[in-house]
């Protein structure tokens, strides 16, 4: 297989999630994002997977500060943010497309994509690897049909129409922890949403494969792991014997560890010195990573990693206004009238919040990971109707008016009780 394409795929373990809203400004804006049904077009799927590649480093660079453990699924955010694009028109569209690296043309992009989530989901005896889409859509939301029409005939959405702030969470969080076999839960908080959403769209991404050739559960030791030159932690360090691709570079090493079936395999970069990892972490990019693989030869080596089991979450709206997605976030600068509006104020829409969730567990059998994207689309809230919501315990009063006098007063606790 082209390494690009199995890079692609190991780079997919991964979640994600969104849907959004307004009215269309302009006519030739909504043209350009009629309904196209992807092709099948390999050359397409591999494009896909370098521009994925791409915003995979530039996420990796904007989250890496700090010390602790990093773990995300590209493309689960590329595909849910991809369908956002889908809705957004002017300069909230380009800040979208710039940072993921979106083709501007419509039947180009959704080819790509569409390939990508079909290449991506195909049976494969050996492993589980598949990818869900779904967009769910408040009962205020007055969605387009040219909308609704792109992203299930292109990304193969799931499309919904629920009561958000009634049904909503339990909804989406059931969903994302069906399609990542129980290992991402309660994405979704009750801040997440308010009487002001109109929109979910999610994805999910999941992985259970195993190890080409197995590390022997009988060679595993406890031993030291260095977080760095002076400081040690105590760790279960697996190790296996073997013919890997493998290749020694200018201060570090590289292999690669396939899964059965040699569809999917993981990279495994490691600096040589215990201070060396902000050095290797200054060299990734797309191409550098391209050229490390080609560099790679069988070898006749011995391999030892540490058993590892990661969470992770992300708030993308910090992070993605770092590489420029600003306007989307913002309510006074968004633009998503390629979805619909709100049908109670006809607002417009925006995103808050956006969520990443990771989960992995490498161990002597194989791996196991799963990554959810969900964006969540909320309604201006200028000249927003207040909502007076009378849905759990109230007092009331009966007053005459000329006096103020209050008549009557009491308080209702369970309107069936009579």
């Amino acid at each position: 297989m082209n390494r690009r394409a199995v890079l692609a795929a190991a780079a997919a373990v991964a979640v994600a999630v969104a849907a959004y809203a307004l009215l269309p400004q302009d006519p030739a804006a909504t043209q350009d994002h009629a309904v196209a049904v992807p092709v099948e077009d390999p050359a397409l799927v591999l494009e896909a997977a370098s521009v994925n590649n791409e915003f995979a480093v530039d996420f990796y660079n904007q989250v890496s500060g700090g010390d602790g453990n990093i773990f995300f699924s590209p493309l689960s955010m590329y595909v849910a943010f991809s369908a956002l694009y889908e809705g957004a028109r002017g300069e909230t569209a380009e800040q979208i497309r710039q940072a993921f690296g979106l083709s501007s043309d419509a039947d180009t992009r959704r080819a790509e994509i569409g390939g990508m989530v079909d290449h991506i989901s195909r049976p494969d005896p050996y492993s589980t690897l598949a990818m869900a889409n779904a967009l769910w859509a408040d009962d205020d939301l007055h969605m387009l049909d040219t909308y609704k029409d792109t992203v299930r005939g292109s990304y193969g959405m799931h499309v919904e129409n629920l009561d958000l702030l009634e049904d909503g969470i339990e909804r989406v969080n059931g969903w994302i922890e069906e399609n990542t076999n129980g290992t991402i839960r309660d994405v979704l908080k009750e801040r997440d949403i308010t009487y002001l959403a109109r929109f979910v769209i999610t994805n999910a991404i999941y992985l259970d494969a195993e190890w080409g050739t197995q590390f022997p559960k009988e060679d595993t030791r406890d031993a030291y792991f260095w977080k760095n030159s002076r400081e040690h932690t105590r760790a279960e360090i697996m190790s296996v014997y073997g013919t890997f691709d493998h290749a020694s570079l200018d201060g570090f090493q590289i292999v690669r560890l396939p899964y059965k079936g040699e569809r999917l395999s993981m990279l495994v970069l490691l600096p040589d010195g215990r201070d060396g990892i902000a050095g290797l972490e200054e060299s990734l990019s797309a191409p550098n990573i391209d050229a490390w693989r080609n560099d790679m030869a069988p070898t006749a080596m011995g391999v030892q990693i540490p058993r590892f089991e990661t969470h992770s979450r992300y708030n993308l709206v910090d992070d993605l206004k770092g590489l420029g997605v600003v306007d989307v976030f913002t309510s006074s600068l968004s633009d998503l009238s390629g979805i619909g509006w709100d049908a109670v104020t006809g607002n417009g829409l925006y995103v808050s919040p956006a969520i990443h969730r990771g989960f992995v567990d490498v161990h002597e059998e194989g791996t196991e990971a799963a990554a959810t994207t969900v964006i969540v689309g909320v309604t201006t809230s200028q000249s927003m109707l207040h909502q007076f919501r009378a849905d759990h315990p109230f007092i009331f009063m009966i007053q005459d008016d000329e006096t103020g006098a209050l008549l009557f007063m009491g308080r209702v606790a369970d309107p069936t009780a009579g």
